[in-house]
């Protein structure tokens, strides 16, 4: 990827905001991979529509975000271990989240 593709990324980020903000100082590397026709197609397509310069690009940002994704559940999971015993959880609070979930179902 050039500077330029990951000026172009940095600047227009992924899903709003900028998931590759110090690229220019870091070593690439290169991986092959290969796709089944479909989901090269799949992947050429859905990053034109996002607007990536490249399906490298838009490979790089996914890859970028499921990493951001999988830091923030491993936080979030230590968080809960350190937040002390498991305690059951009531009839009352099973039927909130019950009905939250119904509420999201339906759009509500």
């Amino acid at each position: 990827m050039s500077c330029a593709e990951k000026q172009c990324l940095r600047a227009r980020g992924f899903w709003g905001r900028s998931l590759l903000p110090n690229l220019e100082n870091q070593e690439m590397s290169t991986i092959p991979v290969e796709l089944p026709d479909h989901l090269q197609t799949y992947v050429d397509e859905s990053a034109e529509q996002a607007g990536f310069a490249s399906a490298s690009e838009y490979i790089v940002a996914l890859v970028a975000a499921a990493s951001e994704k999988q830091g923030k559940f491993e936080q979030a999971l230590i968080a809960g271990i350190k937040s002390g015993s498991a305690e059951p959880w009531t009839d009352d609070e099973w039927q909130a989240i019950r009905s939250r979930i119904v509420s999201k179902s339906q759009g509500k």
